[in-house]
């Protein structure tokens, strides 16, 4: 009996120490710093959750630091993680809370290590350490680039009411207010002569319009591409003459300017996109016709006015990011 007690002792002597080894494998580390970006609206709730939980968010630390990229994806969060061998694993989960919480497994090796000490996992591939920058890069344009000031550029028909074609080109620019886009609209027209009055009464026109702009896009496929209504009002000014001498042979009318138009855009580059866009106007004081319409007969005949209704197609080019 002496000796078989001896030969248990020895076993669990020998139990308890490799018992021991173990616990220390999987004893507590030091927490890395977690270096979170992407969406803001999503990192500050994942910052605020990791502070309360103690892992540190800024500084350095004797474990290092993970980098972590948060996204929106189909109403749940993506959370990509880097960590200090340049290792990326991607995480889809529910919301913020969860995020946090994949961010605080990966930097505190003590939420780890217990799995760690119980079998040896597979090595992860290393990965090119630029790795997060691209990763970076890739969730800053998944909503589209943060746009301060759009410049948009466009060549324009118009049909008018009076069954005119105008050719011309119009400038705009807007300034981001949140979900909108308010700003300016500088266009030029001149009437082609193709058709209208502008035969019949021997006149040449061309238009000037500026107008304030409220626009309201809407981002399509994490902002590749995008639908944007539009509302603006402003002043026209038009101006006919005939090519003779005569005493009334020019003339200009000044109107209110009312407009609404729906645009489609697809990303080209960071910063630049193609627009198409159509637009319909409405100046409810425009007068048909201008210059003698007194009905004099010794007068001149009247020059060609401005129309009623506008109905325009733009092409172009936005530039935004300013």
């Amino acid at each position: 009996m002496a000796k078989g007690g001896i030969i248990v002792a020895a076993a669990v002597v020998a139990a308890g120490s490799g018992s021991s080894g173990r616990l220390a494998v999987a004893g507590p580390r030091c927490t890395a710093v977690a270096q979170v970006s992407g969406a803001p609206t999503l990192v500050g709730p994942v910052v605020a959750l990791l502070r309360e939980r103690g892992v540190p968010v800024a500084g350095a630390s004797e474990c290092g630091a993970i980098r972590a990229v948060v996204a929106s994806e189909d109403e749940r969060v993506r959370v990509t993680i880097v960590d200090g061998d340049g290792r990326v694993s991607e995480r889809l989960v529910d919301d913020v809370e969860g995020a946090a919480t994949t961010v605080e497994s990966w930097a505190r090796g003590d939420l780890l290590d217990p799995l760690l000490a119980s079998r040896q996992a597979p090595a992860r591939p290393a990965v090119d350490r630029d790795a997060p920058h691209v990763i970076a890069t890739e969730e800053a344009d998944a909503g589209g680039p943060r746009r301060g000031l759009d410049i948009a550029a466009l060549a324009e028909a118009t049909l008018s009411d009076d069954n005119a074609v105008w050719a011309g080109a119009r400038l705009q620019g807007c300034v981001e207010l949140g979900a909108v886009c308010t700003g300016v609209m500088l266009r030029y027209a001149v009437d082609t002569k193709v058709e209208g009055p502008t035969e019949l009464l021997q006149s040449y026109r061309t238009a000037i319009d500026l107008l304030l702009m409220t626009e309201l896009p809407i981002r399509i496929d994490r902002g590749r591409f995008s639908l944007t209504p539009g509302l603006g009002a402003g002043l026209g000014a038009l101006r006919a003459h005939r090519d003779e001498v005569c005493d009334e042979c020019e003339d200009e009318a000044i109107a209110l300017q009312l407009r609404g138009q729906v645009a489609g855009t697809a990303r080209l580059s960071r910063s630049w996109e193609f627009r198409l866009d159509l637009s319909v106007g409405w100046a409810p004081y425009a007068q048909a016709e201008i210059g003698e319409i007194d009905q004099d007969l010794n007068d001149e005949l009247p020059l060609a006015g401005a129309p009623t209704w506008l109905f325009g197609m733009g092409l172009g080019l936005v530039y935004g990011g300013l």
